[in-house]
């Protein structure tokens, strides 16, 4: 009767989700408009690792040759653009590679459908990768991580000035990156090949601003705003403008800035009531605008033609391939780190190095139990691994740092196991002849692993769960696959319902193996 009742809930819990999706079948009117008035004037560039100079010299002879014009004049009508790239997101085993830094969320200068890369910007790419005679790859990653990724960290004071001894993550990013001081501490940047500016966005129905035809008329009513809430891509040129920019941007303190991930998600919550204005760069204000007006189709219709049509499987399938990698091998590190702690913790009696090694480990456990897991990745990947000189894959640096924070947690709950074991096990051991490692790797760990099975297991769920932020780092995990679906199809409530469905799957999956193993365990004992 209970498997029955748990049966009954979870098809209702996901009919419930494909509801949502099903009862918003319906086409959606343009939401909102583009108040055409121009805030700042931006210069467009690439940004490029400090000190790098001939690779700087190299992409601006290669700029010059390139016609970004006719580019930028393929994209004014987006969806007559129907063939994208496939461009690889890591340069393992490409030799000569040109590894390029954007955010694929940025229409109309970098985004996709599906599996495939469009835009002015991934066109420049393309073009310039090929001029130098490169391999291009693309690494797609949250846009505030550009910068930080292109600047790296010079190990060698001593370096050459074309810099190529230079840790850094990526050679170049490109991503409509506008020129600013704050940038230019960083990195470098080529000549200029766009000129953009930032607008507002506005609900259809918002007659603010209507009357508003120039620069200084659109700021008095900023300027006399109170309570007002205004969106953007975090780390953009809209968010400086909001919040202010030492002397280049002066800000508005009476209005509240609210960052997103995407300029999309900050249309949508604008769509949902949750702010009042859209702050973003012209051209992909335009391309929003126009998209939601093109693409008023039904909500599946959207979702379909994204997830098949333009192949946005392929990431999808990818991006669990690495969820279910990092959480599995995170799990299996995070067990031998957490079981070597808990073995030295419970230790009777500690000599010197002993005591010393326990203090180690409740440090170890203190500082990974103590900061979120986005935090580490953050560190880990864009600061620790930098100042050793080290370049690893960011996939690889995921899987250890899941390793390394599931660690923190297992020596708790390995500790906990161990010190259920009872005492005359490890006696008899001892009795036998066996050493204090060797009673303890073959008798109590054992034991202690069987008792601690759930548990283990609920470690698992949530390294599957909090795979979710490892974009932080331009790892395509299944959320990250959702996002591109919902980013480039402008509607969110299928992708997401979707995704909420995978990973109730998935947690279904692991809860169902860890009941049969412990069964197994269970039958095992009888048997003795």
């Amino acid at each position: 009767m209970k498997k029955i009742t748990t049966l009954v809930l979870c098809v209702f819990i996901i009919c419930s989700f494909l509801f949502v999706g099903v009862s918003c079948d319906k086409k959606q009117p343009t939401a909102f408009k583009l108040i055409d008035v121009k805030l700042t004037d931006e210069n467009y560039a690439i940004a490029i690792g400090k000190g790098k100079t001939e690779l700087k010299n190299q992409i601006n002879n290669a700029l010059a040759e390139i016609d970004v014009d006719a580019i930028i004049e393929k994209y004014q009508d987006m969806e007559s653009v129907e063939k994208g790239y496939d461009i690889p997101n890591s340069a393992d085993g490409i030799e000569n590679p040109l590894i390029v830094a954007t955010n694929a969320e940025f229409a109309p200068f970098e985004y996709k459908k599906g599996a495939q890369y469009f835009g002015i910007d991934v066109e420049i790419a393309v073009a310039l990768a090929e001029k130098l005679g490169k391999t291009l790859v693309l690494v797609n990653m949250n846009f505030d991580a550009i910068i930080t990724s292109v600047a790296g960290v010079n190990m060698d004071e001593g370096v050459s000035n074309d810099g190529y001894d230079a840790y850094t993550h990526c050679d170049i990013g490109i991503a409509g990156l506008s020129v600013t001081e704050e940038r230019l501490d960083s990195v470098d940047f080529t000549n200029t090949y766009f000129k953009s500016s930032q607008v507002l966005i506005v609900n259809e129905n918002d007659v603010t601003f209507d009357e508003c035809k120039t620069l200084s008329g659109v700021e008095t009513l900023l300027a006399g705003f109170s309570n007002k809430k205004i969106g953007s891509q975090s780390g953009t040129t809209g968010e400086y403008y909001i919040k202010g920019s030492g002397d280049w941007l002066k800000g508005f303190s009476n209005i509240t800035f609210k960052g997103y991930s995407s300029h999309s998600l900050a249309v949508q919550d604008l769509i949902n009531g949750n702010i009042d204005f859209v702050i973003s760069d012209y051209e992909t204000a335009k391309a929003v605008v126009a998209s939601y007006d093109v693409n008023a189709n039904m909500r599946w219709q959207k979702f379909v033609k994204f997830f098949f049509t333009y192949k946005g499987y392929l990431d999808v399938v990818d991006g669990l391939k690495n969820t279910l990698i990092i959480a599995f091998l995170g799990l299996i590190i995070g067990i031998v780190i957490g079981t070597v702690i808990a073995s030295i913790k419970i230790i009777p009696y500690k000599n010197f190095f002993q005591k010393v090694l326990s203090s180690i480990g409740d440090f170890y456990v203190w500082l990974f139990r103590g900061t979120p897991i986005a935090v580490q990745l953050l560190l880990i990947y864009y600061v620790a691994l930098p100042l050793m000189g080290l370049k690893v894959s960011s996939i690889i640096v995921a899987i250890i740092t899941y390793g390394l924070n599931s660690g923190a947690y297992v020596s708790e709950i390995m500790r906990s196991g161990l010190s259920s074991v009872d005492g005359g096990q490890m006696e008899a051991g001892r009795a036998l002849g066996l050493s204090y490692g060797k009673t303890m790797f073959k008798i109590v760990i054992p034991q202690a692993i069987k008792n601690i099975l759930p548990t283990l297991g609920n470690e698992f769920i949530a390294l599957l769960k909090e795979t979710s932020v490892v974009g932080f780092i331009a790892v395509t995990d299944i959320t990250k696959a959702f996002q591109s679906i919902a980013g480039g199809s402008y509607e969110y409530v299928i992708p997401y319902c979707v995704l909420a469905i995978c990973y109730l799957v998935l947690v279904s999956g692991v809860t169902l193996a860890v009941k049969l193993m412990e069964k197994r365990f269970k039958k095992s004992d009888r048997s003795c």
